[in-house]
């Protein structure tokens, strides 16, 4: 597996919506849209068979992301980090 760059996983997680999926291809180091409709990436036989290798990775979804819980949690994250 290659490292993973923070950027690409930025700009995939900056995609995500009600009808768009980001999945990470483990080969290629990149990202892939999948919308639900719309022109994909990949048609939906090679996305099939990378989610069944393992080689494509899901990347959350809009549901998955709390940026309220986020916020809340940094303070608390930094005061921890402080007593150490």
């Amino acid at each position: 597996m290659k490292k993973v760059k923070l950027d690409t996983i930025i700009d995939g997680l900056e995609c995500v919506s009600d009808d768009t999926q980001v999945y990470y291809d483990t080969e290629s180091g990149e990202t892939i849209l999948w919308m639900e409709y719309g022109d994909n990436d990949i048609d939906e036989e090679e996305l099939e068979e990378g989610w069944d290798s393992g080689r494509l990775i899901p990347l959350p979804d809009q549901f998955e992301i709390n940026e309220y819980h986020m916020m809340e949690a940094f303070p608390v994250f930094l005061s921890l980090q402080m007593m150490m």
